[in-house]
């Protein structure tokens, strides 16, 4: 059994976003995020495509970027909005996109200065089946 990283904040996991602050996600643990994400859109929910997004956080572009990168890296058919984008415009491109996954970097209710996600499954479901801390 594996042990888990005494690094990763783990209490950032709620149940529909991810809520840390900022010195608790650097870019490389971030990166391992946005890798574990991927693979759980694909393998268990069956998505080739996402959607990405931010708000108007300062950490946002580099997020968005970041997952534009490692998505398109690893063959998915990535949608961004690089663009600051509120929530009901995220929630809107992915129903306008039922066979992807989402991801807003930096969302609400979180403070400012910290950096979260709002993550949604194929076909606007916010909670996908099985997600969690795996």
């Amino acid at each position: 059994m594996d042990t888990p990283n005494p690094d990763l904040n783990l209490g950032m996991f709620k149940a529909y976003d991810i809520r840390t602050p900022a010195a608790q996600l650097p870019l490389a643990l971030s990166e391992r995020l946005a890798y574990a994400e991927a693979q759980y859109f694909r393998e268990q929910l069956g998505a080739d495509t996402v959607v990405l997004c931010r708000d108007a956080r300062l950490s946002g572009a580099r997020y968005l970027e970041q997952g534009i990168r490692i998505f398109r890296e690893l063959g998915f058919t990535v949608l961004a909005a690089p663009q600051v984008t509120s929530t009901c415009q995220f929630y809107d491109a992915c129903m306008r996109h039922p066979e992807a996954g989402g991801i807003m970097y930096g969302a609400p209710p979180n403070p400012g200065g910290d950096p979260g996600q709002r993550r949604l499954g194929p076909a606007g479901t916010r909670k996908p089946t099985g997600w969690g801390r795996r």
